[in-house]
């Protein structure tokens, strides 16, 4: 499960994952046993970079995904999903991500 959230000027967060460099990925994760997708969503962006619930709303749902970073590594989940609007309060010490940024593109999204 993957969140794609975009600020209120359409960008996207990527996040570079701690201790691998040039992993920049969307913050992720997976569905636990009892847990629907929404919930894994919730927790997943809590854990990852302390965003509540309350801080966005689910606007799309894709996938699976899949996308590459690095040198040709393959990122591959099994949903992604754009939530807006997204207020950007991240932490500046977010334990799993070493940085993160916002791009002005809009993700891809292909099967």
């Amino acid at each position: 499960m993957a969140g794609i959230l975009r600020d209120d000027r359409g960008r996207i967060l990527i996040c570079e994952r701690l201790g691998v460099r040039d992993a920049w990925q969307f913050p992720q994760g997976g569905i636990d046993a009892g847990e629907t997708p929404e919930e894994a969503l919730v927790r997943e962006l809590w854990e990852e970079i302390s965003v509540a619930a309350l801080d966005f709303r689910i606007v799309e749902r894709h996938g699976p995904y899949r996308y590459v970073f690095g040198e040709g590594r393959v990122k591959k989940g099994r949903a992604a999903t754009n939530l807006s609007p997204f207020i950007p309060r991240l932490s500046p010490l977010v334990s799993r991500f070493s940085t993160s940024g916002w791009l002005d593109s809009k993700p891809t999204m292909r099967n």
